[in-house]
């Protein structure tokens, strides 16, 4: 396999440090690692990424009701739904040719 591109950055840099708790239902972005404790259905947005190589991580802990996580730009899928108790990872490309958020760890 073939490296198309170095991470540019540190992948687990100062924004994963980050911790968001979002513990109502609706539209809420997610940054770094985000902890999603609403009861809810909940719409979730994830900014571009920065830099190659950069993650995002969303843990669903709250009692029913899916995250459906809705980057602008991402690869491969258009969104990722994260039932109850589980998680997704995401990490941002940019290889040059293709560029957007990739769900590399989906627990969902």
């Amino acid at each position: 396999m073939a490296v198309l591109a170095k991470v540019s950055k540190p992948a687990i840099g100062p924004q994963w440090n980050v911790v968001k708790t979002q513990a109502t239902a609706g539209a809420c972005s997610v940054e770094g690692t985000t902890i999603c404790s609403g009861s809810g259905a909940q719409a979730m947005t994830l900014a571009d990424g920065s830099y190659n190589g950069q993650m995002a991580l969303i843990i669903n802990t709250g009692g029913g009701g899916a995250k459906t996580v809705t980057p602008p730009t991402m690869l491969g899928l258009s969104s990722v739904g994260i039932a109850n108790t589980k998680a997704c990872l995401f990490t941002w490309v940019d290889d040059g040719t293709s560029t957007g958020w990739v769900a590399v760890g989906v627990n969902a």
